[in-house]
């Protein structure tokens, strides 16, 4: 976080925590939580839809083929809204209003995430350190890595 005359170093204005239901990212919903209420921040709470680069629905080469996409980005979408669902319940329990943004799109998740963190001028990122695993790692890549990286903001790693 930059400092600045309006600002108290160490505190935070705007935390944004990316998450995909995995272990490690309710880990680093519970620290967003307790920074967003210790700062009285605002928290918005975020996770990501990949598309699998260079195939849409309208290329696909079957019928079969239309239908297995569609399915596979119906069936995302519902999960991540869940994943967002149990978050934003998390943070109402806990005493503190959330706001969730599922974030959708052909680019990577790292750069929506770094961009979506740009444009709402967030001051801290939280992000666990590992996130799905098997055939998912292999689509989503090092989600963690890719915002330490590119974040435009401090980046918190938890474990």
């Amino acid at each position: 976080m930059a400092w600045s005359p309006e600002t108290e170093p160490g505190r935070f204005r705007r935390i944004v925590v990316a998450t995909d239901g995995s272990e490690d990212a309710r880990r680093a919903t519970a620290a967003a939580i307790g920074f967003a209420k210790r700062d009285g921040a605002e928290l918005l709470i975020v996770s990501a839809v990949e598309h699998i680069t260079g195939i849409d629905a309208s290329s696909a080469d079957t019928v079969g083929g239309v239908r297995a996409l569609t399915e596979y980005f119906d069936f995302a979408h519902a999960e991540v809204k869940e994943v967002l669902r149990e978050a934003t319940a998390l943070a109402k329990a806990r005493g503190l209003e959330a706001r969730s943004v599922l974030l959708d799109g052909a680019s990577s998740a790292v750069q929506m995430i770094t961009e979506f963190a740009k444009k709402e001028r967030a001051d801290l990122i939280v992000v666990g350190t590992r996130g799905l695993s098997g055939f998912q790692k292999l689509l989503l890549g090092s989600v963690s890595s890719g915002i330490v990286s590119h974040a435009p903001c401090s980046v918190l790693v938890v474990r």
